[in-house]
């Protein structure tokens, strides 16, 4: 969804991103906000003249101050009071909802895209724009309607100045056009400067995470720490580069106002009285609403990198959504699928599948300029997935049925992981059909199909809390937990495991618990017995497989342990060239 295409703001306005995705995707009352950031600003005005005029009045003991006067003046304030409280308090609740939804719409999105998707968006790419991005539009919600109160007392201050002066009010309106016209011309190379500084911190942030991941590797290996360390500097470098130039250049827009703002009054003071049009009285008055007006002036000024950067935050989360728009997979969705259907036979039928490196996909990326556009590669599959782009699977003939142990055997590199990926539905085969249900897996019940699974692949993640569980038998997981050899480890509460600090072998024992309590019809198992000892090893091949089998649930494993393929019904070998072999289990 392209939520960042109002045409009525026009893109010069520091601000153009954020009340665009304001206007779209906040359900709170506009048209209130909007009347009380008017009625805000405009008492501001008020304020200020009645203060210069009544300042003025008492500096004269022959004029006496009207009670109307403060009447009018404590009227006003309280009305200011209100109406600034109303603007930021709305505000902020307003930005906080649009958050929300963005939050939310963008992580249900992400779980209906497919496993490449994921494997290739760059980890980096995708926390900093929901984490760091969300949170800078979320800061940026008081400073955007102070900023909108601002420029109304700035107008409102226009108009009195003109009522005062004309001449003086000219010579005010020219100031700002400078200052004005100085930032548009700065605008442009700022953006860039931010949406570079963003590239580079996600870059940064992807090399940070493989210093975390493979952090034992790196501790034993000191060339390889510091050749990610100099990596990481040079990254780190590029951030502060950019961010400077974008501070330099902003740093001279805010003086460059100031300082014009001081011409502005030396020439009120020095030049115009001097003109013989404007009296001194007039005159003083005129300096206090330009004094007065500095304040809203810089607060605009100032408030502009956080905009800027703001802009580039939006523009990028709407970038992410376009993207994982365009990867959400057309298939049937719902929120629950029911998975103890009978499946009958899974059987794949010339079942292909490559890895194709994504093609130099572009985002085009408004920096400010009519007509310019700056490229750049929105994803590349991670470094470790480079050597596979090209790598075909197939061809994938099998078919299985209820209560069978298969395992998979073949040499590393033969795809034996990207079969069990195309198994469980999280690939899909670029030719091929796979059928199940008496029906071919397509759109309208591929996630029935993935409904059949549970799965410990070798890289598997361990859920400490179990999610979509509904009843445990509490004796069956101690049984369990007794039978893994965990029961002194580990234990469950509230639906959340008390310890999974444990080694590689014990985490694979609990999340093989785990799988039991998914309670599914097919298991799917990619070296389980590895980082095994070897008597927990023949536990599982020669108990827990077969009671798994004769409790009706089908075993898919991936295996190297020749000694246990007797343990199988069947042994289907994974050759490179010629496809899956079936082999004798003796």
């Amino acid at each position: 969804m392209d939520f960042i295409k109002f045409k009525s703001v026009p893109k010069w306005l520091p601000v153009n991103e954020l009340l665009q995705l304001i206007y779209f995707e906040s359900e709170q009352p506009k048209l209130r906000l909007a009347t009380l950031t008017l009625i805000s600003g405009a008492s501001n005005t008020l304020l200020l003249a009645i203060i210069n005029s009544a300042s003025h009045k008492s500096a004269d003991s022959a004029v006496k101050v009207e009670t109307s006067t403060f009447f009018i003046f404590a009227v006003m304030l309280l009305l200011f009071a209100y109406s600034k409280r109303y603007t930021l308090s709305q505000g902020t609740i307003m930005v906080e909802e649009i958050m929300r939804k963005l939050r939310v719409r963008i992580i249900e999105k992400l779980g209906r895209t497919d496993l490449r998707f994921i494997e290739t968006i760059g980890r980096g790419f995708l926390f900093n724009r929901l984490t760091q991005d969300t949170a800078l539009v979320s800061s940026t919600a008081l400073l955007l309607f102070a900023s909108m109160e601002s420029a109304v007392m700035l107008f409102g201050a226009m108009m009195y100045l003109a009522w005062l002066d004309l001449t003086g009010a000219l010579m005010t309106l020219v100031a700002l056009a400078f200052g004005t016209a100085y930032y548009l011309k700065k605008r442009r190379q700022i953006m860039l400067n931010f949406t570079n500084a963003t590239q580079q911190e996600n870059e940064f942030f992807d090399y940070f995470l493989q210093q975390i991941n493979g952090f034992k590797e790196i501790k034993i290996n000191r060339r390889k720490a510091v050749a990610l360390l100099e990596i990481q500097v040079e990254k780190a470098k590029a951030v502060e580069s950019e961010k400077v130039k974008a501070g330099l250049s902003t740093t001279t827009v805010i003086v460059f106002f100031q300082v014009w703002f001081y011409v502005l009054l030396g020439v009120i003071i020095f030049v115009l009285p001097n003109l013989g049009n404007t009296s001194i009285d007039n005159v003083i008055k005129l300096t206090t609403a330009i004094l007065f007006i500095i304040g809203p002036v810089e607060m605009l000024v100032g408030s502009l990198p956080t905009y800027m950067k703001t802009n580039v935050a939006i523009a990028r989360l709407n970038e992410l959504e376009s993207m994982v728009d365009e990867a959400i997979s057309v298939e049937a969705q719902s929120d629950i699928v029911e998975s103890d259907i009978g499946f009958g036979e899974v059987q794949f039928r010339n079942v292909y599948f490559s890895y194709r490196k994504e093609s130099n996909k572009t985002a085009t990326s408004d920096d400010g300029s009519a007509g310019q556009k700056r490229k750049r590669r929105l994803y590349d599959p991670p470094t470790g997935r480079q050597e596979q782009v090209g790598f075909t699977v197939g061809p994938l003939n099998l078919s299985f049925g209820r209560g069978e142990i298969i395992f998979l055997i073949g040499g590393n590199g033969v795809g034996k992981t990207t079969l069990l990926k195309l198994l469980t539905g999280l690939y899909r085969p670029d030719s091929g059909t796979i059928r199940a249900f008496d029906d071919i897996i397509g759109t309208e019940n591929y996630q029935q199909y993935r409904e059949l699974y549970t799965t410990i692949f070798s890289d598997f993640y361990l859920f400490k809390e179990l999610f979509g569980v509904k009843d445990l038998d509490d004796k069956q997981l101690d049984n369990w937990l007794e039978l893994m050899g965990l029961s002194e480890l580990t234990a469950l509460e509230d639906k959340r495991w008390t310890n999974t600090e444990l080694s590689t072998g014990q985490r694979k024992r609990l999340a093989y618990i785990n799988s039991l309590i998914d309670d599914k019809q097919i298991y799917v198992f990619d070296e389980l017995a590895a980082d095994q000892d070897p008597e927990f090893r023949k536990f599982l091949y020669r108990t827990l497989l077969p009671d798994l089998r004769d409790n009706g649930k089908t075993i898919f494993a991936a295996t190297h342990d020749d000694h246990y393929f007797d343990a199988a019904d069947r042994v289907l070998k994974l050759d490179k060239d010629l496809g899956l072999i079936e082999l004798p289990t003796a």
